[in-house]
């Protein structure tokens, strides 16, 4: 019996650029939502379809949401999906799953219903159409809440997943990062898209310098962002320590550690970005002291 194919690690760009398309066309259509009421209202009315501005653009963007959520589905049947983020309790990850599958199965009756309703001219339909809209808010909010509350409280990568692709599986890359083995933990992995570090350039000593360095993302095990450089003590060949901010929201929190560079493997990406990798994880950040200048 073959073997099942290992989860991807995350989303790829265009599973990313069809969920926000996604959100952004339901929040359309949330907007133009009274206009088509009215319309409607017409249509049963007078028996015939007014095709006003708002009730046209709230056509079209109902069947294409009814597109993007088939796509998306293939999609998801094809590649599979990632494994839920570590250290999240299994009661709430399976209340986000619950939410996951109610959200596509909304995402497919609202444009079933209004097609009913709008075409065929049936008020069961309109009635059923519109009580799914009230639902369907419902479980966008605990879809964002859930997002939040992993991003912020259980400090999860749920959310980022969804804003920087990572769409390889999962393969081991000591060698990549030029990290001895013995210090990279097991479970460190890179993704094949976009964290392939064998083809970044390192960054020379004499690089080093604040200009260079400052604001650079720092990512530890499974190629996860854990923090952002803040500044240098000394310059150049002189550089000996980076200052990291670890956690918090927009630099709002964050906690400043002092980590040696020579712990850090520096490098530029394909498009000259600067950023390092370490084998520490966010939470061994932060468990290091506060630094203070």
């Amino acid at each position: 019996m073959p073997s099942r194919p290992p989860r991807p690690k995350g989303y790829t760009r265009a599973e990313i650029a069809l969920h926000w398309a996604t959100v952004a066309l339901v929040l359309f259509q949330l907007i133009v939502n009274d206009a088509m009421r009215l319309a409607f209202r017409h249509r049963l009315e007078e028996g015939a379809m007014p095709m006003a501005l708002g009730a046209a653009a709230h056509v079209v963007a109902g069947l294409a949401v009814l597109a993007l959520t088939l796509l998306r589905l293939a999609i998801r049947w094809r590649r599979g999906m990632p494994e839920p983020p570590p250290g999240v309790p299994a009661l709430l990850n399976g209340l986000a799953s619950l939410v996951h599958m109610a959200l596509y199965v909304m995402l497919l009756a609202m444009p079933l219903t209004g097609a009913l309703a709008w075409f065929g001219g049936i008020e069961l339909a309109g009635v059923a159409h519109e009580a799914g809209r009230l639902i369907l808010i419902g479980l966008i909010a605990l879809h964002a809440f859930g997002a939040l509350f992993e991003h912020f409280v259980l400090e999860t990568d749920a959310l980022s997943r969804m804003l920087r692709a990572r769409g390889g599986r999962e393969h081991h890359a000591e060698a990549a990062v030029g990290l001895p083995e013995d210090a990279v933990p097991a479970s460190r992995t890179t993704t094949e898209e976009d964290m392939d570090h064998s083809r970044h350039t390192p960054l020379a000593r004499q690089d080093c310098t604040e200009a260079v360095l400052a604001n650079a993302p720092i990512y530890g095990a499974n190629d996860e962002k854990i923090g952002t450089i803040s500044h240098l003590h000394g310059n150049g060949a002189a550089a000996t320590d980076a200052v990291i901010e670890v956690g918090g929201f927009l630099g709002i929190g964050a906690k400043p550690v002092l980590v040696s560079l020579d712990q850090l493997n520096l490098m530029r990406d394909e498009n000259g970005n600067v950023h390092g990798v370490t084998p520490w994880t966010k939470d061994q950040l932060k468990e290091m002291p506060r630094h203070y200048d």
